[in-house]
């Protein structure tokens, strides 16, 4: 046992002999803060020493003793219960910090980032949302917050003041690329084109290894056909970060088919099939169908349509597609003639309706 570990035992049972004999009471009640910091040093000793179970017992009496108790002595409890992975109790020992200090921004900080770890919030967790404000509240100008903030609003369907809370975020120049991205898919989402790319440009500034901006963006070239060499190193940058990620496996393939390399672009959507998805399974049906290979183009509108959501622009494609297909499956199977050309040209060109 070291010597610090030694003095510090010392002076706790020292001070405890002190207090217990009999005619001191007025040192009693002097001390119990005294007592209350031994035990404090002695928990910190302890918690260096690795021995979290007995700084957490010391540190509750720490509490007991001292109902003042400075915020250090939460950060503490919750340090080691985070350590633990024991996270309801690390939250708890916050909770009872903001409690206690109701204007302590960092615990309000430590909760939000606990329950983002923790995966606990949900549609309607109203106490995150107030969280969220209150701390706001305490600190205006942390973009951070905003960025929290505005992506709850985004997981309960508030999109316009999702777009609000990102905004300033991105306005307080938040070194995160995150609400960037997040600004460029809801204005692409809205239409606006070019306010889309100029936040995905800005996120990948940001970040360049950010690797669903860089597949967005290259995405959204790809969806207009335009600046295709630019999508194709875009998506493949997103790809070496994340060399299985089936949306950029299909982004991938998709520009393939764009540009008119057929194999290539089967070869990258077949591996981006392994996530069930209908954007997906309408790539594959429409470079069947560019192929000539009208079972396989059936097939996996079939599985398309199964999967899309209704009211969607996806949909009316799919089901476009789908009325276009020739009637005699068997005569035009493998040959790669006109009837499948016809058919794909009219799906891409738009009149399927837009993807």
């Amino acid at each position: 046992m070291r010597l610090v570990f030694k003095v510090a035992l010392f002076l706790v049972v020292g001070l405890s002999l002190f207090v217990a004999k009999p005619g001191y009471s007025s040192a009693v009640t002097i001390s119990s803060k005294a007592k209350a910091y031994q035990y404090f040093l002695l928990g910190t000793i302890l918690e260096a020493e690795g021995d979290y179970d007995n700084a957490l017992t010391l540190y509750s009496e720490v509490l007991k003793l001292d109902p003042k108790a400075s915020p250090e002595l939460y950060y503490r409890i919750a340090s080691i219960y985070i350590y633990k992975e024991e996270l309801d109790k690390a939250e708890e020992a916050l909770k009872s910090l903001i409690a206690r200090y109701p204007d302590e921004l960092t615990a309000y900080l430590w909760i939000i980032r606990l329950l983002l770890q923790e995966d606990k919030i949900d549609e309607s967790d109203q106490y995150y949302e107030d969280l969220l404000k209150h701390s706001i509240a305490l600190s205006p100008d942390n973009a951070e917050l905003y960025l929290y903030l505005g992506e709850y609003y985004l997981k309960q369907g508030e999109r316009a003041k999702a777009m609000d809370c990102l905004k300033k975020a991105a306005n307080r120049d938040i070194l995160d690329a995150e609400p960037y991205f997040l600004l460029g898919v809801l204005y692409e989402e809205q239409g606006n084109t070019n306010a889309a790319i100029s936040y995905l440009k800005k996120a990948i500034q940001k970040d360049p290894n950010h690797d669903a901006a860089l597949n967005y963006l290259g995405y959204m070239y790809v969806e207009m056909n335009k600046n295709l060499d630019e999508a194709q190193d875009l998506i493949k940058r997103a790809l070496k970060i994340s060399p299985e990620e089936p949306a950029y496996l299909d982004s991938l393939g998709w520009l393939y088919f764009k540009k008119g390399d057929l194999d290539k672009a089967l070869e990258y959507v077949k591996r981006a099939a392994v996530k069930e998805d209908p954007e997906i399974y309408y790539h594959l049906a429409m470079i069947y169908l560019k192929k000539g290979k009208i079972n396989q183009a059936r097939s996996y509108l079939g599985l398309a349509l199964s999967w899309v959501k209704e009211g969607s622009k996806l949909k009316e494609a799919i089901l476009t597609a789908i009325n276009m297909l020739p009637e005699d499956q068997n005569s035009k199977e493998g040959s790669g003639g006109n009837t499948g050309e016809l058919n794909i040209v009219n799906v891409i060109s738009g009149e399927g309706g837009e993807i």
